[in-house]
């Protein structure tokens, strides 16, 4: 609902891709980990472990969660072992069902660089952009490099900045890749220094591949995937405790998880809407601390007379 509202009001306009599509990054981690094992709803009694897989908005630097679907160890009800790739199948129905005619360009890691998220990023009219690894696709990183011998136009090598440190980064790409039920891109970015140098290698179904788009898709698409690690690491260690066991029950333990992406939801509107603005050494300090100066000088003042009722919040199916 909080997304929904943002996406209303215009509030993440200046995070579309081209102006048009909204960049959504997903990854899978561990929500809680358990040495004894579960035993409860879904799970086998040696399952050491709950996993979930999260998709987030970006916007400038911003990241919100989005959607998310757990990844339960075992499906009691099918007899199947659950996994990343079928959970992400579940949440892009949830994702098409919840935002039917949202602009979204998905990004994720190379596990998803695989012809079964590409079909579904087709039918749901989605692009994608996805990590690329050589033993991956094996057939498809043989055929690029065939390829790029004959692809000399598609290229493109930008200095940034100046100076014998300054990056240089070289750009290659081939199109027209058979992929899954349609046809994709390959995108090679080398980073180059006086003292290393870097490849990145991406798959896409964004069109119209020029010199003008390539950089900006890769900026703000590819190199920003690690904002996802960021979010589940700032949850796991600066945050309310991501990977600890604190329900035994795997409903409950759900529904605390969609609780703690909506705390930080707020916390993020509420620090770079306000705090970051508002006081310039809010810059130069921590997230955690700053957090942490606002609940102790909430403790040292007495709620309001007028304040609202405390009021509990109820999860239906």
């Amino acid at each position: 609902m909080m997304i929904r509202k943002l996406l209303a009001s215009r509030t993440l306009e200046a995070g579309r891709l081209f102006g048009q599509w909204y960049v959504i990054v997903v990854d899978g981690t561990v929500q809680e980990k358990c040495r004894t094992g579960f035993e409860d709803g879904l799970s086998r009694g040696d399952a050491r472990y709950r996993y979930v897989i999260q998709a987030c908005i970006l916007c400038n630097g911003i990241r919100l969660p989005f959607l998310h679907e757990a990844v339960d160890v075992h499906d009691a009800l099918r007899d199947k072992q659950d996994c990343e790739l079928k959970a992400f199948s579940r949440l892009a129905v949830n994702i098409k069902a919840s935002f039917p005619k949202l602009p979204i360009i998905i990004v994720g890691d190379a596990l998803y660089g695989c012809a079964t998220v590409a079909d579904i990023c087709g039918q749901n009219q989605w692009k994608y952009l996805l990590c690329l690894k050589e033993g991956r696709q094996p057939l498809l990183w043989e055929e690029v490099l065939d390829l790029l011998p004959i692809t000399r136009a598609s290229h493109l090598r930008i200095h940034a900045g100046t100076g014998d440190m300054a990056p240089l980064h070289d750009f290659r790409w081939v199109q027209d890749l058979p992929f899954g039920k349609s046809t994709a891109a390959v995108i090679l970015e080398g980073d180059i220094t006086k003292d290393s140098a870097t490849l990145y290698a991406w798959i896409t179904n964004m069109h119209r591949l020029t010199d003008e788009r390539i950089p900006e898709l890769c900026a703000v698409t590819g190199r920003e995937r690690h904002c996802i690690e960021d979010h589940f690491n700032t949850q796991k260690n600066n945050g309310p405790g991501l990977g600890h066991v604190f329900c035994a029950n795997q409903t409950a333990s759900k529904n605390y998880y969609s609780m703690m992406q909506c705390a930080q939801i707020i916390w993020e509107l509420f620090y770079h809407g306000h705090l970051a603005r508002l006081y310039g050494w809010a810059r130069q300090t921590t997230q955690k601390a700053l957090a942490m100066m606002i609940a102790d000088g909430m403790r040292s003042f007495d709620l309001p007379a007028d304040c609202p009722p405390i009021r509990q919040l109820r999860f239906v199916t």
